[in-house]
């Protein structure tokens, strides 16, 4: 097969996952606060956070999967594959499992979605 398109399309997701997260600290103010939620967000803004973190989490899940297609189709069981591995779960990690809990908080509370298609 071609681990190599597996490796360039893991390090894209990755390079895209560190954008996102710099677009996060500098745009994403919203804070999915339950009891008060888009009290003091426009609905841009929260439209803005909420689009950002999906994106990040995708970004980094994309990379890992990449990854590991690219680990398993190269020959010689290594390379690059594995530090993209490597570099998502220890970003995930990292985070402290931010993108978990903001699927979870997504799922269980509707009103970020509402205020989202507001």
């Amino acid at each position: 097969m071609y681990p190599n398109k597996y490796n360039t399309l893991a390090l894209l997701c990755m390079m895209l996952f560190f954008i996102t997260w710099i677009l996060i600290f500098s745009y994403g103010d919203y804070n999915y606060s339950a009891n008060d939620a888009g009290s003091n967000f426009t609905p841009a803004e929260m439209r803005i956070s909420i689009v950002l973190d999906i994106l990040q989490m995708t970004f980094l899940v994309m990379s890992f999967v990449f990854g590991l297609i690219a680990y398993y189709v190269s020959e010689d069981n290594g390379g690059y594959a594995g530090i993209y591995i490597l570099a998502s779960l220890v970003l995930f990690i990292l985070t402290g499992f931010y993108d978990v809990v903001i699927v979870y908080i997504l799922v269980t509370e509707p009103i970020h979605w509402k205020l989202f298609f507001m």
